[in-house]
């Protein structure tokens, strides 16, 4: 923890309660948590230097949380806009974040208004999500130098898993008989149970029966991936393996367990399944976040029009 985090901490408790809150209530990832605590640091900083006029750790000077207004959450948003030339999309990130500090702070009985109420967030336009085509997805699992690293492939492909729900993986998470994989996140929070082909799951029971092993700590014995050191596969060793994988494929794109998600949905959707279905079976919240496939799919029929059509040659009449 740093110098100025602990200065705003110690006057803030508020913030220090908050990010227990986003731990152990909200069992949001390390790296989210981190997220917030930097944007927080910068608001108070900003403050610290537009209010009082000081700057940095040393003069940190308290402001109470209920003289926070929304002049100030615009002075702040205006100073990121115009002077550090921040994205729309950091521009809505920072106010999400001020959002749910001070919604907390208003549930907890700190303050009596959320001075965030009344501000607005910049629309973001989507961009259109990376994804593998069929040619290049087929060269990606080929590329798999243990059967361990194929079925984790398979597996990401073939149910859209995030990497920290692969990373959680089980063997008794696993119905072979029914085709199924109960999945986990948040550290055991939420479950859905997904669908998955009878192909993988007979690649996942010779990985289990030839070479899987047994997990060196007794609270890793049910895990479906082991490293060398026979622990549990982390999510960077899930990364590094997608990007060998990628690079050994030939794959120009920069192809990460979320771009394969990606690609889930699109061979979903171009097969027929309902989105609501792909909602439910990627897990999320939202059904404005399964349509960004839709965009996906066409995307993809775009480039295969453009690589048949005769007419769309450089050499058309």
């Amino acid at each position: 923890m740093n110098e100025e985090l602990k200065v705003v901490l110690n006057h803030l408790p508020e913030v220090k309660e908050f990010l227990r809150h986003l731990k152990i209530e909200a069992r949001y990832s390390a790296l989210t948590i981190y997220g917030y605590q930097t944007d927080l640091l910068l608001f108070f900083r900003f403050l610290n230097e537009f209010r009082n006029g000081h700057d940095g750790a040393k003069d940190f000077k308290q402001i109470p949380l209920t003289e926070i207004t929304k002049s100030d959450i615009r002075n702040f948003l205006y100073f990121l806009d115009s002077e550090k030339k921040y994205s729309d999309r950091s521009l809505h990130r920072k106010i999400c974040c001020l959002r749910s500090f001070f919604k907390f702070c208003h549930q907890e009985g700190y303050v009596q208004a959320d001075p965030t109420k009344a501000i607005k967030t910049p629309k973001i336009e989507k961009s259109i999500p990376i994804f593998m085509d069929d040619e290049e997805y087929k060269l990606f699992l080929e590329a798999a130098e243990s059967l361990r690293d194929q079925l984790l492939l398979r597996i990401l492909l073939a149910t859209g898993m995030r990497v920290s729900e692969v990373e959680a993986l089980n063997i008794n998470h696993i119905d072979q008989i029914n085709c199924t994989v109960k999945v986990v996140k948040g550290k055991g929070k939420k479950q859905r149970i997904i669908d998955i082909d009878p192909v993988t799951i007979n690649l996942m029971h010779q990985f289990i029966q030839n070479e899987r092993g047994v997990a060196r700590n007794p609270e890793e014995k049910d895990a479906l991936f082991l490293n060398r050191q026979r622990t549990r596969l982390s999510k960077r060793t899930i990364q590094r393996i997608v990007k060998k994988c990628r690079e050994k494929a030939g794959i120009g794109k920069k192809i990460t367990p979320h771009k394969c998600r990606h690609t889930t949905g699109r061979l979903l959707l171009e097969g027929g399944m309902d989105i609501r279905v792909i909602q439910e079976e990627f897990g999320h919240k939202s059904l404005s976040t399964t349509e960004i496939y839709t965009k996906v799919t066409n995307e993809h029929r775009m480039r295969e029009y453009r690589k048949a059509h005769p007419f769309t040659r450089a050499d058309a009449l």
